[in-house]
């Protein structure tokens, strides 16, 4: 009887699950629509998804993962604060703006997974951003994450590799263009303006995550901060099409922090065993155990004071 009335419980918990998914599909379907439709308004800006603390996934992608030691071969003797003060992103500080652009592909549609993928990652990707800052007693961070569709369609043109699995730099370069071209067309304005436009909702920095329905496996995601000051806009690409949360979610906070100046560690020689699992330096499949370390906290605004380490800093 006890064993009957498990199973019944446990049918109707998976009954329920199955229809919140449905209920996720449809409504973040008609979320997009709308926001679509609304894009062109001048001085239109989508409302930032709820947020997650409360969501299981959210907090399941949170708790996931494991980090083990980098091996690669450590080239770099500097550390370069990733365009430190610069561009729309230029400290993670103040009240800040998330911004994940969903963008169409000829011929290939977002299914419901993939596009609940990238709400959860947002979702996840604050949540521990947040939840990072109070370990250094950040107490004036604000973080919004907005998802905005964009319907104008873009055919991710051909990537050649480094021998680090990155895109060449003429390959990121015309995929930053065309992706570039193709947001401002669904919206009918300028980088710029779309910034104004956010800063006038009182936000202070503006990142920009570019997610594609579909990509090429092997791809290495990337960011793109700018060194420019004022409000140059900044944007970081996920092109693996992988939709589990937890690992979407790592990358996704890796990429976004290089926006807001954090350097890539583990191409850094003399990083200390306590900066070991350090989002920018491990090797990690989730944020469970991922930290911002000293190093990573100097060159995103959380800390003042550079930390003292064999390798050299050099701030732009």
């Amino acid at each position: 009887m006890v064993a009957m009335g498990t199973l019944v419980c446990v049918g109707l918990a998976g009954i329920g699950w199955i229809i919140t998914i449905i209920v996720i599909a449809v409504t973040g379907g008609q979320r997009d629509e709308e926001v679509t439709a609304r894009s062109k308004e001048p001085g239109f800006v989508p409302t930032p998804i709820a947020a997650g603390s409360q969501n299981r996934d959210v907090v399941a992608a949170m708790r996931a993962g494991s980090c083990r030691r980098n091996d690669v071969d450590r080239t770099r003797s500097a550390y370069l604060t990733a365009m430190r003060q610069r561009g729309a992103a230029s400290t993670l500080r103040g009240k800040v703006a998330l911004v994940h652009f969903k963008v169409s592909m000829p011929g290939v549609a977002w299914t419901p997974e993939a596009s609940r993928a990238v709400t959860l990652t947002a979702a996840t990707s604050r949540e521990y951003l947040l939840e990072q800052a109070k370990r250094w007693r950040v107490t004036d961070l604000a973080i919004d994450a907005i998802e905005w569709p964009i319907t104008t369609e873009i055919a991710i043109p051909p990537i050649r590799l480094d021998r680090n699995g990155k895109p060449s730099a003429t390959d990121g370069d015309d995929l930053r263009k065309k992706t570039r071209v193709a947001i401002e067309s669904a919206l009918g304005r300028s980088m710029q303006t779309v910034i104004s436009d956010i800063e006038a909702r009182g936000y202070d920095n503006t990142g920009f995550l570019v997610s594609f329905p579909t990509g090429p496996r092997g791809v290495r995601d990337f960011a793109a901060p700018t060194g420019a000051r004022g409000n140059a806009a900044e944007l970081a690409y996920i092109l693996e099409p992988d939709w589990n949360v937890a690992p979407r979610s790592l990358v996704a906070t890796h990429e976004l922090l290089h926006l807001f100046g954090a350097d890539d560690l583990y191409e850094v020689r003399g990083v200390p065993p306590d900066e070991a699992s350090d989002i920018m330096n491990a090797e990690c499949s989730g944020l469970a155990n991922a930290i911002i370390g000293e190093t990573t906290a100097y060159a995103i605004g959380w800390s003042s004071v550079p930390p003292r380490r064999t390798f050299s800093f050099s701030d732009r």
